[in-house]
């Protein structure tokens, strides 16, 4: 149920081994991912100096076929965090040279609700993968 609630609407990024898809509207369940084919993409790969695209895949992929599943995150929550951080400390190191009355902190704190807004808008306009399964590593493997 975590999982169904981490992809969501999100568009995903299934990876089969060295193949990437990117799948619209996905329904996850048991037997792992279906779709319908027009919500599917091959991402192509470069290899030998050539661009191979993936091989069609038919709904569903099983959970023992995907070895990764990323989805497309906004990043307008990274970008509000950090103006939140920077825009009050740059304000108060700016004002605190000259403050003899001690109102550096209280503009400080009055910037931070504009450092978040600006941050949130200039995250936005960036967005990333963000992993939501791996495949669990088998005891034993990759270990000496």
């Amino acid at each position: 149920m975590l999982l169904r609630h981490d992809v969501g609407r999100h568009e995903l990024r299934m990876n089969l081994g060295g193949d990437a898809y990117l799948i619209q509207a996905a329904r996850l369940d048991t037997a792992g991912i279906a779709f319908e084919a027009e919500q599917i993409a091959g991402v192509s790969r470069w290899q030998e100096g050539g661009k191979l695209a993936p091989a069609p895949l038919p709904s569903p992929v099983t959970w023992e076929q995907i070895t990764s599943i990323e989805r497309r995150d906004s990043g307008w929550r990274r970008g509000a965090l950090i103006g939140l951080l920077v825009l009050p400390v740059a304000v108060y190191v700016a004002q605190s040279q000259d403050d003899t009355e001690g109102w550096a902190g209280v503009f400080a704190i009055s910037s931070a609700p504009f450092g978040a807004l600006a941050g949130g808008l200039i995250g936005a306009l960036g967005s990333a993968w963000v992993p939501v399964w791996q495949r669990p590593v088998a005891t034993g493997e990759g270990t000496r």
